[in-house]
């Protein structure tokens, strides 16, 4: 594995500038661009004033940064979710309100070939720190966030129409989550699996269904910045087990979704590099990210080994190798964790290019080789030994 900032071997100013905006939210397009956008940027000055438009484009061949189609009559997208919706990008919810927080009801769909942002039908209630996954059927479902009044969290389930644009009311949730943007996967049954737990168990639901449906106790915790999930590649050798990993914590855990009674299980240990500032071998990476790579698995990277604490920042890569890996082939095998020597910033937005790399958009501090970077940072990281692989495992409609 291999890291740069680009543009490689330009001057630090250069660098530390080069991604132009706050990059909050990111997603890898069908074009090969990656979007990126900021609202007001956790500025209290740019909400006051309604400067909200706040998007770039990074071409994952080029590593140029250019401006999408403007928006001014865009509302504040800080803190609001998103999802694909077919080819097209749906977000939704944002920051209503700076001081205090209160969600956005608003909706709108990025569509990468021109690069716009079009409103679509707003939800009936506002979304802070919400988590939007695309079901099946190819709508998005909407989950969680803080509503419109800044006082409890938006319980509703509500789906968005692939086909038209409205948003319906699917069901209800029976007890307010344990934390804000909220862990969620989709099996191949079509179930949505909740890591993040409600009335300490994680639970199922499936459209149709009133409410979701107690699973297992959960051994996670109230911050949702203590935590990362994924969903581990579904193999047909496996007859496509959904397991999902949570990580960035001490000891990560993995569950299988597809036995009679799924309950979590310790992975193997951690073992990260002592260098400073890191202190012990299974350092927390609060607000780190887990990313899937080409080869099925996973990288950690990013976080803070105490939360608001930017002077512990957790350098090294972890990667999770959910099975034994050999001449592009996965098999079912062991679980373990390694840790490999790169820099990484601080909550950090990740989404692989097409060509089996990951791009890293975010302003943080980092530290790389030796150089202290701080600034936006567009950080590239890959194999360049996947790249020629013809039965590499390509990850499409990431978020």
């Amino acid at each position: 594995m291999r890291c740069f900032v680009v543009p490689d071997g330009a001057p630090a100013a250069t660098q530390n500038s080069y991604a132009q905006i706050l990059a909050i939210h990111a997603a890898l397009l069908p074009n090969g661009k990656i979007v990126y956008f900021g609202g007001d940027q956790h500025d209290p000055g740019q909400f006051a004033h309604g400067l909200f438009d706040h998007a770039r484009l990074f071409d994952c061949t080029t590593f140029a940064v250019s401006a999408c189609t403007p928006a001014p009559g865009i509302s504040d997208l800080f803190c609001c979710g998103h999802a694909f919706l077919g080819s097209s990008v749906l977000i939704a919810g944002g920051t209503l309100r700076f001081d205090g927080f209160e969600g956005a009801p608003d909706a709108w769909r990025f569509d990468p070939p021109t690069s716009t942002f079009t409103r679509v039908a707003s939800m009936s209630d506002g979304r802070w720190y919400p988590t939007l996954l695309t079901l099946g059927n190819g709508s998005v479902l909407a989950v969680n966030g803080l509503n419109a009044a800044g006082n409890d969290q938006n319980r509703n389930l509500d789906v968005f129409n692939s086909a038209g644009s409205y948003w319906t009311p699917e069901g209800v949730l029976s007890y307010p989550m344990a934390t804000l943007y909220p862990r969620l996967h989709l099996a191949p049954d079509g179930r949505v699996f909740f890591v993040t737990p409600m009335n300490g168990q994680c639970a199922t639901w499936r459209l149709g269904d009133a409410a979701p449906t107690d699973l297992c106790p959960s051994p996670f915790g109230d911050s949702f910045s203590a935590y990362s999930s994924a969903l581990l590649p579904l193999l047909p050798e496996e007859d496509y087990a959904p397991r999902v990993l949570v990580a960035n914590i001490a000891q990560p855990q993995v569950i299988d979704l597809s036995i009679a009674s799924p309950s979590w299980a310790d992975t193997g240990m951690r073992n990260v590099p002592v260098v400073s500032p890191i202190d012990n071998a299974m350092p927390l990476r609060f607000n780190g990210t887990l990313t899937m790579l080409p080869t099925g698995e996973v990288l950690s990277s990013g976080g803070e080994e105490a939360y608001g604490d930017e002077m512990h920042p957790v350098h090294p890569l972890e990667i999770y190798r959910p099975s034994t890996i050999g001449s592009a082939q996965l098999s079912r095998g062991g679980c373990g964790v390694v840790a490999e020597e790169f820099a990484a910033c601080q909550d950090p937005v990740c989404r692989h290019t097409p060509y089996g790399e990951k791009a890293v958009l975010k302003h943080c501090s980092v530290e790389r080789a030796g150089f202290e970077l701080s600034g936006d940072l567009a950080q590239k990281v890959g194999s360049q030994a996947h790249h020629a692989s013809s039965d590499r495992v390509v990850e499409t409609d990431s978020i």
